[in-house]
């Protein structure tokens, strides 16, 4: 739950499934507002209706309940499979009677959640609502509950709007004014998490845009795993784990590896026939050009791991106008003094 201005809203209480807050809109008065998550599981349903009792008797200001209450009030508010449990239908309507609380018609579609789209078992369900007193409709009279649909999640997203004229055009055109501006943000917060398990899973044939999220994270899952060393066999013919010294024989048998010997190399030199020319020498020891070091670095997958900076080829080819001159250095001085930074 947000809000802009520190005096707009003070927390009341709050829960894993419920923030309860004292709320002030700027011409009127203060009222109650709880955003709420019904129990998913039916088996303790009752719990989300005991909650909304206590919450009635702690304040007497008008009030006003909105979220996901994995509940419906009536038959008709699903559509397809089974009908709902009638218990859990009659069961929800006398806590809302007990509170003092009456459900706000939606304008739009009148299903928040959905499964099975487009298939024999398609389920819709309406489960997200806003549920007020008396008083919060004597406060507010023109409000409205917006079904804004469309949503990549199972569920869609809802607006409860206070005042008849927001923004002047509230009734004209609140899908194209709310909703474009909330899908907007929504999209990229999923495009940035599909590239950080694309970059993560390495697999970089899958065409950018759809949806594979869960894919990404399973292989990025699965690669880890792999990578993994759990034994291995010392010079003795012994197994050792990470507890009895495997990192020793990783150590050992890179030192071992990359330790020159007493070796003579003239004779191995001798035969090497000189090949390159003193022109062709000449022109190796040339200073890298700047177009060499951009087309190598635009040769690159913009995916590709990242670098030691935590950066991926992307960020230096998109921002190469401003890093440009600091990498061709960088480059230069590495084949100047075989280092780098």
């Amino acid at each position: 739950m947000l809000w802009k201005e520190q005096d707009q809203a003070r927390v009341r209480s709050f829960s894993q499934n419920h923030i309860d807050i004292e709320a002030r809109v700027d011409g009127f008065g203060c009222w109650h507002l709880t955003g709420i998550y019904g129990e998913p599981n039916r088996n303790y349903r009752r719990k989300t209706w005991d909650l909304l009792r206590i919450l009635s008797r702690d304040s007497n200001l008008p009030w006003c309940l909105v979220g996901d209450f994995n509940n419906i009030v009536s038959q008709v508010h699903k559509k397809g499979g089974d009908p709902y449990p009638i218990a859990l239908v009659d069961g929800f309507n006398e806590a809302l009677n007990d509170a003092g609380l009456i459900d706000m018609d939606i304008v739009g579609h009148q299903y928040t959640w959905e499964r099975s789209r487009g298939k024999p078992e398609w389920v819709e369900v309406r489960l997200d609502r806003a549920v007020v007193t008396d008083s919060w409709l004597n406060e507010f009279p023109l409000a409205k509950l917006y079904n804004l649909e469309g949503s990549t999640s199972d569920h869609s997203p809802i607006i409860l709007l206070v005042k008849e004229n927001w923004d002047d055009d509230v009734g004209r055109d609140i899908q194209q004014k709310l909703y474009e501006e909330a899908k907007c943000k929504l999209h990229k917060v999923l495009d940035q998490r599909e590239i950080f398990w694309r970059q993560r899973s390495k697999q970089l044939w899958l065409q950018a845009g759809d949806r594979n999220s869960r894919f990404f994270h399973n292989s990025a899952t699965a690669r880890r795993r792999s990578n993994q060393i759990h034994w291995l066999k010392n010079t003795e013919g012994e197994w050792r784990d990470w507890d009895s010294g495997l990192q020793d024989i990783i150590t050992d048998y890179y030192k071992n590896l990359f330790t020159t010997s007493m070796a003579d190399w003239e004779p191995v030199i001798d035969c090497i026939h000189h090949v390159i020319t003193r022109e062709q020498n000449e022109f190796l020891l040339n200073e890298i050009a700047e177009e060499e070091v951009k087309q190598a670095l635009f040769q690159m997958h913009p995916d590709k791991a990242l670098g030691p900076d935590g950066m991926t080829p992307a960020f230096y080819q998109k921002h190469w106008s401003i890093v440009g001159n600091d990498i061709v250095a960088m480059v230069r001085k590495f084949f100047q003094t075989g280092q780098l930074p």
